[in-house]
């Protein structure tokens, strides 16, 4: 592997190709404009059920609140007994409890937390 230098001095990532073993590449490479200060997560709910899907979206902002545009989130699951996180934002509830996401753009993080749920038994 060959570090690969980014457009901030000092930094590189590493690329790793690992497609035989299912393996994903992740790299935190700035590609928008202006210094990003915060993320503003956006997600459909706070829930999700066990063996379902959600989106969540990760909006990069500048020093006075501002979107910026150009920039990629990369996520990544702080709980992977219970929730799966694909790179762009994808979730996948596995078990109940809580499921913790964190999105990265240029060294900023932001998490988002969901209670996963099972679904409410209905009583005769």
């Amino acid at each position: 592997m060959r570090p690969i230098p980014t457009a901030s001095a000092g930094r590189s990532c590493v690329l790793a190709l690992a497609l035989a073993a299912g393996g994903t590449l992740g790299c935190d490479l700035p590609t928008g404009t202006g210094p990003v200060r915060a993320l503003d997560i956006a997600a459909p709910s706070t829930q999700l059920r066990p063996g379902f899907l959600m989106r969540a979206e990760a909006t990069p902002l500048d020093g006075a609140g501002n979107p910026l545009a150009g920039y990629v989130a990369t996520w990544r699951s702080l709980t992977p007994q219970t929730l799966e996180v694909s790179p762009d934002g994808l979730m996948l509830a596995h078990a109940p409890g809580v499921g913790i996401a964190r999105a990265t753009v240029n060294g900023v993080s932001a998490e988002l937390r969901l209670d996963l749920v099972n679904p409410p038994i209905a009583h005769l």
